[in-house]
């Protein structure tokens, strides 16, 4: 792996886009989320195997990869996505 590769982790984000919680449907494809309006995020992480519930501050950039955001337990708004 050359160290472009290993350090692509650490490269700024270059897409936006709206994550719309959902039952059942997996998110976009991302590296990290961001709310406008402080709450809670009902998510599975990309490498997990059960949901979890995080309390989000408005205006942090979370670098968590979502695959699920659900919609009975989220309670933040305005939810960006990062790649």
């Amino acid at each position: 792996m050359g160290l472009r590769n290993k350090l692509a982790p650490l490269a700024p984000f270059n897409d936006a886009f709206t994550l719309t919680p959902h039952a059942t449907n997996p998110m976009p494809v991302n590296r990290g989320f961001m709310v406008n309006v402080a709450g809670n995020v009902a998510i599975r992480a990309a490498d997990s195997s059960a949901d979890v519930t995080l309390t989000v501050l408005a205006g942090v950039v979370y670098n968590i990869a979502v695959e699920y955001l659900r919609v009975t337990g989220t309670t933040a708004t305005g939810i960006t996505g990062f790649n």
